[in-house]
């Protein structure tokens, strides 16, 4: 072993002993409302679909036609996104769907075409979206600077692992490109098409720059985003303190694992900035990276080989281009299908011109993530418009009455 992995060995070890104390809560919490996430959840009979036949057979035949140049979408902030995603022969984009301002909840949403006569039907393809356009596992294990450092955060199964390898990864893309435009701004290069041109080297750069990276976003809330005072003034007394710290708690710990171990040292040397010097920004894009695989990701469970030949099952996680912008309902109109080589979404009912689509984060019944954990983990409270911090202030209920969901789950 090298002297570098010895050294980030040691520090992982002493990282995982450091954060014991919160480990065991923090691993049962998150990942159970991950494993029950439906915006990241393939249904239970679909785990395992492989692909069949030529990938034309997966539409239906009055849209094979269509798959060369879908329509574009109504608004330009995800539009570069859209032409990085057709250029993947595997991706499909139905002509009738069309990203426009939620009516429902923060930010965009998926809608049908407002066009009269452009009904979506019964189990009509929405999309197909290409695994390798996706943000998986594989990207942060096989990266070339860091994929060794995510390696081990792998085989010590830190606690919750999956989510530091997306969040940690995404990280550290974001500010690969952020890094790259700055050489480029001090070489005097200020065209902001070459300056955009060197950030889209980054494989999925026209993904990642669609993410809220700070709070307000796409109007984006999280607890990750709040001061600490925020959290201890509003969260004080309710239900939600506990879990709000222990997410953020985690986090912190998360951020120093990655700072020394599996992203600042690589990036420090990109940046020419010695051991101990602190990298600007890193802080917020882990945090921001965070509330993007808490928030949007998506898990399915994956066969594992091992060495004997026995199997295993695991969650893996993944951020899914395009699919992560539909709202939730707990009466979705779509559902997802998984296959070896792609993700597919496609209507669970007629869909009717100018409906907006929805998919299910999680069953809102559910008491593994009852609707103050929504926020917490997903940044919003189904159904729910006031702002959450005006309804800490007003002692919501949702918050601090326990009377409240003892009615809610009887």
């Amino acid at each position: 072993m090298s002297p570098i992995l010895t050294s980030a060995a040691i520090f992982l070890a002493a990282a995982i002993t450091s954060c014991s104390i919160v480990a065991n809560a923090f691993t049962s919490s998150l990942l159970q409302s991950h494993r029950f996430h439906e915006r990241c959840h393939i249904p239970q009979q679909l785990y395992g679909k492989k692909r069949r036949g030529s990938f034309l057979d997966e539409f239906p035949e009055e849209d094979q036609t269509k798959i060369k140049e879908p329509e574009p979408t109504q608004d330009d902030f995800h539009s570069d996104m859209i032409t990085w995603l057709k250029q993947n022969p595997l991706t499909y984009i139905n002509p009738k769907f069309k990203i426009l301002p939620s009516k429902s909840g923060a930010g965009y949403g998926g809608f049908c075409s407002p066009t009269p006569e452009k009904i979506m039907k019964t189990n009509e393809m929405i999309m197909c979206i290409p695994r390798t356009c996706c943000v998986t596992f594989d990207d942060a294990l096989n990266d070339e600077k860091c994929g060794g450092a995510f390696r081990m955060i792998e085989e010590y199964q830190l606690p919750d692992w999956q989510l530091l390898l997306v969040a940690g990864w995404t990280a550290k893309e974001y500010m690969m490109a952020n890094i790259s435009a700055e050489k480029h701004l001090k070489q005097g290069v200020t065209d902001d098409d070459e300056i955009n041109a060197c950030k889209a080297k980054i494989k999925h750069w026209q993904y990642l720059k669609t993410l809220p990276w700070k709070q307000g976003k796409l109007d984006q809330d999280h607890v990750l985003f709040w001061s600490n005072e925020k959290v201890d003034t509003l969260f004080k007394d309710s239900f939600a303190f506990d879990d709000a710290q222990l997410i953020r708690s985690r986090v912190q710990n998360a951020t120093i694992l990655l700072n020394d171990l599996a992203i600042g040292p690589m990036l420090r040397e990109e940046m020419d900035l010695d051991e101990s010097e602190p990298i600007d920004g890193l802080e917020e894009a882990i945090t921001a990276a965070f509330v993007a695989a808490l928030s949007r990701s998506f898990a399915e469970e994956v066969e594992v080989e091992n060495p004997d030949g026995t199997t295993d099952i695991e969650v893996e996680t993944l951020l899914i281009p395009l699919l992560d912008i539909l709202q939730h309902s707990n009466d979705p109109n779509t559902l997802v299908e998984t296959y070896e080589d792609y993700i597919i979404l496609k209507a669970r009912r007629t869909i009717l011109p100018g409906e907006e689509i929805y998919h299910r984060y999680q069953e809102e019944d559910d008491k593994v993530i009852p609707p103050y954990k929504f926020f917490t983990r997903y940044g919003f409270v189904p159904g729910v418009t006031t702002p959450v911090h005006q309804l800490l202030e007003e002692k919501s209920p949702l918050f601090f009455d326990e009377s409240w969901y003892s009615q809610f789950y009887s």
